[in-house]
């Protein structure tokens, strides 16, 4: 907790050597925008940015364990990277994050139970909105969940833009072809062109495509 709440931190820069980031180091330091962190960081403790104004988040490729909530309900958060191979993701550690849908985590989920459901959603979003190659039982964990869920992914996908997540979706041919002009409409309703035109040339390409049905 030793800068939790303050309200004068706008940046910081973690300094090399410092291995250990505690529990609640940054908590609700909401005009805290961007973290600089050392390639020595080993640890970032339990809750250490809950509810921070932090935007993007690259962590170094040696940290060994990111704590449960580290990074909770950071509204602001639309990008995080974690390449570590190894690195031990805790229960929700960034849950709660509701722009977050871009970015890259080295193994895909953290384990399945440190995952509750809104974990998961969030997860197999970025693992879609990734070009990075991924351990097989990430993609088929996440296939799964596209399948089950393929509604609530599109929700989110059009709630926050998240073209990327997807274009992933597309690559791996997980539309049901019968929704899509559905997901066509909520997009334009929604003011989504962007969305809108990946699921204008996915239609195309479905048998039966219906690219040619719509005036948006």
């Amino acid at each position: 907790m030793a800068f939790a709440e303050r309200e004068d931190l706008f940046e910081v820069t973690i300094g090399e050597g410092i291995t250990e980031i505690g529990a609640g180091a940054f908590l609700g330091c909401r005009a805290l925008r961007s973290v600089h962190f050392p390639d020595s960081l080993r640890v970032i403790g339990e809750m250490a940015f809950w509810e921070s104004g932090i935007c993007e988040v690259s962590l170094p490729e040696n940290l060994e364990s990111l704590g449960e909530n580290a990074f909770w309900s950071c509204a602001d958060l639309i990008r995080i990277r974690v390449p570590g191979k190894d690195t031990a993701i805790g229960l929700n550690a960034f849950g709660g994050c509701e722009s977050l849908l871009e970015g890259y985590v080295a193994r895909g989920y953290p384990d399945p139970e440190a995952c509750d459901p809104p974990a998961e959603l969030l997860y197999t979003l970025l693992l879609f909105s990734s070009g990075e190659r991924f351990p097989a039982e990430a993609e088929e964990r996440a296939v799964r969940y596209a399948r089950e869920y393929e509604d609530l992914l599109i929700e989110r996908i059009l709630a926050a833009n998240g073209r990327s997540a997807l274009e992933g979706m597309v690559r791996r041919k997980l539309l049901t072809p019968e929704k899509i002009p559905d997901y066509v409409k909520a997009a334009a309703k929604a003011k989504r062109p962007e969305i809108a035109a990946v699921l204008l040339r996915a239609s195309s390409g479905s048998p039966g495509g219906a690219a040619g049905r719509f005036a948006l």
